[in-house]
């Protein structure tokens, strides 16, 4: 509906004009309906004195809140600031405002609360056109980048983020020019959540205890991942994963600045797996000093090497199938497999513990109980700067870039 236009599906037709007259007369309105028809839909007409917009939108909208109709498609002038229907659960974005204001209203349709349905949750979806061969052809996820600026929605992982983050893990540093290649994999990430209503009200924690203070968080990206090898430990049957292997990582910075007393003791880490293969890790419930401290900390450790003081690497058992491993299935060849231990990268020791020997030392024997056995070298000279130059030559350093954020739990 629009303000001069009304269309109705034309299997609708027949049930909408009974319920209609049925409520216009129950309301008193001078009203005559007629009907008419177009390929697919009908066109409504209402003749006499109260036919208006402020009448049909009542309506159409009571219409809705019984069931007769389950959609309404309309503008924003009609269906915006001052529109209520409660039974609202699905609202599609088509339009091109931006401003917090608006975009805050135009949601808010979808929130209200419902007193017949205590378990409602709402789903805000927006509608976003590539077409990267035009001049202005990126501009729409650009207006999209913009009304997410301000919004806060729950991830994938449970906590609360502002931006398009919280739409997906990717967008937080997709470049408008790069979304075309991932359109695919998006829309199939956001039509596999549809049916997972009630999983998602339950990350809401609705009625639960929450921290009112942002937290710094890590995301990131598969690049920082375990690439299929094996903990370096006796009796580990099964290979790194992206978020063990992340996890790992985080429990040894963690217990590290824990020994050297920088940080409190009781915290505990969240590592929280989201999609497209993204690890976030953050402390729970820490002061911000803490979380700050452990967030750089562990993007040191996790990202490229800038000019670290120490350095350590991390050991892997890369597997090599045998004859009798190819031939036998997987669950038995397996253990049939020869393995090998070899050096997969290096990493940085972070520089809250790098002052001296003996700090480097607590996040060495952390490293070793958590991740891979290994010894801090100092690589500002001598030997521990030629074998830094011989791991970067080779390949043998982190290439992925965490991200840094502030979430809500």
């Amino acid at each position: 509906m629009t303000g001069t236009t009304v269309l109705v599906a034309a299997d609708l037709r027949a049930r909408f004009c009974d319920t209609a007259r049925t409520w216009l007369e129950h309301c008193g309105a001078s009203v005559e309906l007629t009907a008419e028809r177009h390929d697919g839909f009908h066109h409504v007409h209402g003749s006499g004195r109260d036919w208006s917009p402020r009448l049909y939108v009542a309506l159409i909208t009571a219409l809705f809140h019984d069931g007769v109709t389950r959609c309404l498609v309309g503008t924003r002038g009609l269906l915006g600031e001052g529109w209520d229907a409660t039974k609202l659960n699905v609202l599609i974005d088509l339009t091109a405002v931006t401003t917090s204001l608006a975009v805050n209203q135009l949601r808010g349709r979808a929130l209200r609360l419902d007193p017949d349905d205590p378990t409602k949750l709402a789903n805000n979806w927006d509608v976003v056109c590539i077409a990267p061969e035009f001049t202005k052809g990126l501009d729409d996820y650009q207006r999209f980048c913009v009304k997410h600026q301000h919004l806060f929605g729950v991830t994938d992982d449970g906590t609360i983020e502002k931006g398009v983050g919280h739409v997906h893990a990717a967008l937080t540093t997709l470049k408008p020019e790069g979304v075309e290649d991932s359109v695919a994999r998006f829309n199939a990430e956001m039509l596999e959540r549809v049916p997972q209503r009630a999983a998602y009200r339950t990350l809401w924690r609705i009625g639960a205890p929450y921290h009112p203070e942002p937290i710094h968080a890590l995301e990131l990206g598969r690049s920082g991942g375990g690439g299929g090898a094996f903990p370096p430990f006796a009796g580990r049957r099964d290979p790194w994963s992206h978020h063990s292997l992340s996890l790992a990582m985080g429990h040894a910075v963690l217990a590290a600045l824990q020994d050297a007393a920088l940080i409190e003791q009781q915290l505990q880490m969240h590592a929280g797996e989201r999609a497209g293969g993204y690890v976030r890790l953050f402390l729970e419930q820490a002061r911000e000093a803490d979380s700050a401290l452990f967030t750089q900390a562990l993007a040191e450790v996790l990202g490229p090497l800038r000019r670290p003081r120490y350095v350590i690497p991390r050991l892997a058992d890369i597997e090599h199938p045998t004859w009798l491993s190819r031939w036998l299935p997987r669950v038995i060849g397996q253990y049939f497999a020869r393995r090998s231990r070899q050096v997969v990268m290096w990493h940085a020791v972070p520089t809250a513990l790098s002052s001296s020997k003996s700090e480097a030392v607590l996040f060495e024997r952390r490293w070793n109980q958590y991740v891979s056995p290994g010894q801090a070298v100092y690589a500002h000279r001598g030997i521990g700067r030629e074998m830094l130059e011989a791991a970067r030559d080779q390949g043998l350093v982190s290439t992925a870039v965490p991200h840094r954020k502030e979430v809500f739990v």
